[in-house]
């Protein structure tokens, strides 16, 4: 985290002892924040709920690597999952309420080419019974011995579904055979044994399930084209949604809802941003959307934290918000924002039963902090922060900004400006995101406040291709490295010289990825519009 910092206060520093020694002078007019509070990795993170209630798991830093602590709300700590020797923890989560499964990632080589591979463990509560939960797969070898596979699949995490009506099992895929074409196991999560669901089909390397636990999508390649398809409820068999009246207008399956006949789909409005539509996939018929939005794309289906199952829709106008299908988890949302008015608040866990919830609460200026909210007795309990030594109230508000671009089109950004500061002639950093099909929001970025809190004024910019705002604005990126998003960037710097923000003469443009690219390709191809540029990792 700490590369990005060094290179943009390098780059500045490069361009000449004026520009050096005028950013100290108004640095000295701020209270500077230890770079490693903005840099250190989150103390805590990734927390979920047990499912009877009774835990929290969740990240810590041991030693500059996550471990996974499993806390009882009641009592001292029941274990520690440790990361693993040349591998990293990918993800974790509750299987049941006795055992956990953990993701190992690491990097090897296959064939002189270098992999990533992960591989599934189950673990009970104190840390301990640890046991592989993908077993080999006997396979009948020539004659008649019966062997095993020498060659272990790559990729050993890709679970299909969690059976939260049968805890001791999992749904998962896996390519054992290396052949492209992924089986579906049926896996007991106490010993790895395992039944065969499906033993594979040509091209397809992902399943998916419906509210009742069956299989009804599958996809992937094959050596020619893309596969998609799924299983029709009444019929039961595979279509390809290619096949299918609605397959070749850009509308894809993303979800089923508690009725098996009807599937959540994935459409453009009228106006061109994408909206969640309903499909009778028994008639071909497209129902009404269930969500539509005038301004912006929807970003993801959420789904509850304990059955998997879809309950919502996120979208981000400037901050994500959530609109559930469910009325109880509508209750509790409104429950939620009514405490926490600040902050951006997400539920992550629950057990209804109990009426507990865990929810996640974030801003603009925070980073984020864990609460245990307990319906019954009305309490709201903190737990944890996840960047200690981060204040709100130390931080920068980050505002909304639009200007137009020079053919009229407006672009979207956020300003954030350094506090307790004259807010004119500043030191200035036009912040470029990654992607370039991503997109910057009004939240909290550790970059953006280092910057701020250094004496900076930084604006991030969702130029043409940034995705989130509609079909057209996105497609207009497309083909454009170097041509209309980097005249976006360009005129995202002119606008912080017009409004009398940005010192022409101390203006730096960075990022990472294609961030990285922008940042070098202004100096290329205007100039005269930067002082610096910092590059991090430019594709």
């Amino acid at each position: 985290m700490l590369n990005l910092v060094f290179a943009i206060t390098v780059a500045l520093a490069l361009n000449g002892g004026l520009v050096s020694l005028s950013h100290a002078e108004d640095a000295q007019k701020s209270s500077h924040i230890p770079i490693e509070a903005f840099a250190q990795l989150k103390t805590a993170s990734g927390m979920q709920l047990s499912p009877d209630g009774t835990h929290l798991a969740f990240f810590v830093v041991h030693e500059g690597r996550q471990v996974i602590i499993i806390q009882p709300l009641q009592g001292k700590t029941a274990g520690v999952i440790p990361t693993g020797e040349g591998a990293e923890i990918s993800w974790f989560r509750w299987i049941n309420k006795t055992r956990l499964a953990v993701s190992y990632a690491y990097t090897s080589k296959r064939y002189l080419t270098t992999t990533r591979e992960t591989r599934l463990y189950g673990f009970d509560l104190d840390g301990k019974n640890m046991i592989n939960l993908i077993r080999p797969r006997k396979k009948q070898t020539i004659g008649t011995r019966l062997g095993t596979e020498k060659v272990p699949a790559q990729i050993q995490d890709k679970v299909v579904d969690w059976l939260p009506e049968d805890p001791d099992h999992i749904l998962l895929s896996l390519d054992s055979d290396l052949d492209g074409n992924s089986e579906v196991r049926l896996i007991d999560v106490g010993s790895g044994h395992f039944s065969e669901v499906i033993r594979g089909n040509d091209g397809i390397q992902n399943y998916g399930t419906d509210q009742q636990n069956e299989i009804r999508l599958a996809w992937g390649y094959d050596r020619n084209s893309f596969q998609n398809r799924y299983k029709s409820s009444a019929k039961g068999y595979w279509r390809s949604i290619s096949d299918t009246p609605w397959g070749g207008k850009g509308i894809d399956i993303v979800g089923f809802s508690p009725d098996p006949k009807i599937a959540y789909v994935s459409g453009y409005n009228e106006r061109g941003r994408k909206a969640i539509f309903q499909i009778n996939l028994e008639t071909d018929e497209v129902l009404d959307p269930i969500f539509s939005h005038d301004q912006v794309d929807y970003d993801h289906i959420v789904k509850h934290p304990v059955t998997g199952k879809p309950v919502g829709v996120q979208y981000t106008i400037d901050q994500p918000k959530i609109i559930y299908f469910d009325d109880k988890l509508t209750r509790i949302q409104a429950t939620v924002d009514h405490a926490l008015p600040k902050t951006i608040n997400r539920v992550v866990g629950l057990h209804e039963g109990k009426k507990l919830y865990l929810i996640h609460a974030m801003s603009d200026v925070d980073p984020g902090v864990y609460y245990l909210l307990d319906m019954k007795s009305k309490e709201l309990q903190f737990i944890a922060e996840t960047m200690p030594g981060i204040t709100p109230k130390e931080m920068a508000p980050v505002q909304v900004v639009s200007y137009k671009n020079r053919i009229g089109v407006p672009i979207p950004g956020y300003l954030t400006l350094p506090k307790g500061r004259d807010t004119k002639n500043l030191p200035a950093i036009v912040l470029v995101h990654g992607g370039p099909h991503a997109r910057d929001t009004q939240m909290f970025d550790y970059m953006v406040q280092f910057l701020a809190n250094r004496g900076y004024a930084v604006l991030q910019s969702n130029f043409r291709g940034s995705e989130g705002f509609g079909k057209a604005f996105e497609n207009a990126g497309r083909q454009q490295w170097g041509g209309r998003m980097q005249d976006d960037v360009t005129d995202s710097a002119q606008w912080l010289i017009a409004q009398g923000i940005a010192d022409p003469k101390r203006i730096c443009i960075a990022g990472a990825s294609y961030g990285g690219y922008a940042a070098a390709m202004g100096l290329i191809k205007t100039p005269d519009c930067s002082v610096a540029a910092s590059a991090l990792a430019p594709c």
